[in-house]
């Protein structure tokens, strides 16, 4: 803990650094408030401030769609986190290193506070290593709206919109379409939905990007004319992934593999848009890039460990209150670089059983930048680098 003389100390000792550090310093002071973010000052510390740079948060479980390869969605209700204990866990991750959150689901936008939290973080949230943090959101577009992007937008980096067919006959085959806005009349199809999000996103200022998911019933499209029409800044294609106990097995909603393409066909419909591989607008990832290569968090801020080829959560959630004292000797020794924060334990603690692949994750962002500005594709490294 940062008590008053250390506050004073670090203070004077920066006196001929900085005389707005040392009015910032004697501010907080004055306010009885914690100094700044913890300081990273071991290489355990930098090691878990390097892995979580970027966060990719299921924000919660329901879904207004029904796709048969979803990996992480159910019907039921309330699986999401009180907002209240939803931002005090993103101030830990932001404690913790965090310098992007990309807000997945389900469906994000069924979460009644989503553009709160948007603005919780560009306001509130001050990361380690960057100025703010920078904010996603991965959405079926369905239920965004005009006046939603008019008030949260600006707390907003990027949009990306799934759309996996240049044809919405496939999307309803799919699953990928709403039957209640349908039977209200209020339901123009997918494709226009999402056109109408990008032209949104375009006309007040937000990154706008495309998720495709490569199956066996759109492996033969060519969605070249409908991606332009999209004008997104990036276009991510993914291989189909299989997730025990999500998409695949007992009690899943779906059965992936019946759906995921063999490896000719989805290397054909990577090679039938290649001219937008060459412009740099599609951003093509197998399973072996992807697995491991994500840092997520459930609907209860668990992290999720995918090695086994299923999503297996942490025993202890980042918002659990774990003490010093309860750790064993072991742990202690693991993570004394957190003695002096221990409410980053149960990060730490969670984080401590993933598997997380830092040369893929590496690989994946050296690829990541829009050829003509050098922007990086946020909903995957957090910050420009």
């Amino acid at each position: 803990m940062v008590t008053p003389l250390r506050a004073l100390i670090a203070a004077l000792a920066a006196l001929i650094r900085s005389p707005r550090y040392v009015l910032s310093v004697m501010l907080e002071l004055i306010k009885g408030r914690r100094m700044g973010q913890p300081r990273v000052a071991s290489a355990g510390h930098r090691r878990l401030k390097d892995s979580l740079k970027s966060i990719n948060w299921h924000l919660l479980r329901q879904c207004n769609y029904n796709c048969a390869f979803c990996y992480h969605v159910t019907h039921e209700r309330n699986t999401r986190l009180r907002l209240e204990e939803a931002k005090r866990g993103l101030r830990l991750l932001a404690k913790s290193g965090m310098e992007k959150i990309n807000f997945s689901g389900g469906e994000p936008f069924l979460c009644p506070y989503l553009g709160v939290l948007c603005k919780f973080c560009k306001e509130e949230l001050r990361p380690l290593g960057a100025t703010k943090v920078y904010v996603s959101i991965i959405t079926n577009g369905s239920l965004v709206t005009e006046r939603w992007i008019k008030e949260f937008g600006r707390h907003v980096d990027m949009i990306g919109v799934s759309v996996d067919s240049c044809s919405d006959d496939k999307h309803r085959e799919l699953g990928r379409w709403s039957e209640t806005l349908a039977k209200k009349g209020e339901w123009p199809g997918h494709i226009s939905k999402a056109l109408q999000v990008s032209e949104w996103c375009h006309q007040y200022g937000i990154r706008f990007k495309v998720n495709t998911v490569v199956n066996i019933m759109n492996a033969d499209d060519d969605m070249t004319d409908l991606i332009r029409k999209l004008r997104p800044m990036r276009w991510k294609v993914f291989e189909l992934l299989v997730i025990n106990g999500e998409n695949t097995g007992k009690d899943a909603k779906g059965d992936a593999p019946l759906l995921k393409p063999s490896n000719g066909q989805f290397q054909s419909f990577v090679k039938r848009h290649e001219a937008l591989l060459r412009e740099g607008l599609m951003i093509v990832e197998n399973n072996s890039v992807m697995r491991n290569s994500y840092i997520i968090i459930d609907e209860q801020m668990r992290f999720l460990d995918n090695a086994s080829g299923g999503k297996v959560p942490s025993q202890s959630s980042i918002l659990d209150r774990i003490s010093w004292e309860s750790l064993t000797e072991v742990q202690k020794a693991d993570f004394a670089f957190l003695q002096d924060s221990p409410e980053l334990l149960p990060v730490a603690l969670g984080f401590e059983g993933v598997t997380f692949d830092s040369d893929s994750f590496r690989e994946r962002r050296a690829d990541f930048y829009e050829a003509s500005s050098g922007v990086p594709d946020i909903e995957d490294l957090g910050a420009v680098m």
